[in-house]
């Protein structure tokens, strides 16, 4: 559905701003919508990589002219950074499009 080219995962990694781009681009070419929103990471407990700790989140806002990425690593449980992810995806949407 989101079309993320197999290679891309390959070299970056799932958890990377260049694969939260492709997927937030690839939702825009899939759907009818005008916007998109995507977000990749490592909620935890486990799943930690080298350079990419527990809490590593990848977001990625796209329309039809821009795509914006971004890296945060948030902290606490899986829980918690999944609600931090929530927060900060939409939050990054009302940025995006303002």
């Amino acid at each position: 559905m989101l079309d993320v080219p197999a290679a891309l995962i390959a070299q970056m990694g799932s958890v990377s701003e260049e694969v939260a781009g492709a997927m937030a681009t690839g939702a825009l070419g899939s759907s009818n919508a005008h916007v998109a929103v995507s977000t990749t990471g490592i909620a935890g407990p486990t799943g930690a990589v080298p350079g990419k700790p527990v809490g590593t989140v990848c977001f990625g806002w796209a329309n039809a002219d821009t795509v914006h990425t971004e890296r945060l690593v948030f902290s606490g449980d899986r829980r918690a950074v999944r609600e931090q992810t929530v927060i900060h995806a939409l939050q990054g949407l009302l940025r995006f499009i303002n």
